[in-house]
């Protein structure tokens, strides 16, 4: 466990890329939420009620 992860570079990529119109506004920030959580388990962040502030 814990022997494949993202490298610098294709992190760099992914995160750009979020932040043109390649995704769909809710899975770009999803992508983003994700990220920033630590790498918490996708289903249990996407199962999450989506509230506005």
């Amino acid at each position: 466990m814990g022997e494949r992860f993202l490298t610098f570079d294709k992190l760099s990529v992914l995160l750009k890329t979020t932040q043109f119109d390649f995704f769909n506004l809710d899975v770009a920030e999803l992508i983003q939420l994700i990220f920033f959580c630590g790498g918490q388990r996708p289903y249990g962040i996407m199962a999450l009620p989506k509230t506005t502030l």
